[in-house]
């Protein structure tokens, strides 16, 4: 429970104050304007085939604390023809934390602040990094979106920044 009295109440503004801060400093992702005669579809087909690929793949995925989520995935990576570049942007705008509270059979998806994408020998882990808490109690799953677009209107916002690779 959050400890009470003014000096907690202080430092906790203080603590959102300087988060608020630091989220309004990270640069905002660009919007990028297509060109409007070119045929983009095998770019789409790509991107849903590499995220379900990923998807698929999952070997675990668990709570690192009740904002961080490590997803393990010997889902590999392609090199060549820049998807080295492409397949990270799109796991991180696609990928999906879900959870279920107690008996109730509605699922909701928590807003993803950030995406930390790893690539090694072994696969591709993600951290997903949360905007808010999982509740205890909950029952969670890892999901992607594989709809048309990149998902800004579908399940959530895309997270506002991909962290590392």
């Amino acid at each position: 429970p959050p400890r009470r009295g003014w000096f907690a109440r202080l430092r906790r503004r203080w603590v959102n104050l300087r988060q608020r801060r630091h989220l309004e400093a990270l640069p905002q992702p660009e919007l990028l304007l297509l060109p409007s005669n070119v045929d983009f579809s095998l770019r789409q087909r790509a991107s849903v085939h590499a995220v379900r690929s990923f998807i698929e793949s999952v070997d675990t995925y668990e709570l690192h604390n009740r904002k961080t989520v490590h997803v393990v995935s010997h889902y590999e990576i392609p090199v060549g023809a820049g998807l080295e570049d492409l397949i990270p942007e799109w796991l991180a705008h696609r990928v999906r934390f879900g959870t279920v509270q107690g008996d109730a059979r509605d699922a909701s998806y928590l807003d993803i602040r950030a995406v930390d994408v790893v690539a090694t020998d072994e696969g591709t882990e993600l951290y997903l990094h949360l905007t808010h808490k999982v509740e205890p109690g909950t029952r969670a799953f890892v999901a992607a979106w594989l709809g048309e677009g990149d998902g800004r209107d579908g399940l959530q916002d895309a997270p506002s920044m991909l962290i590392g690779q």
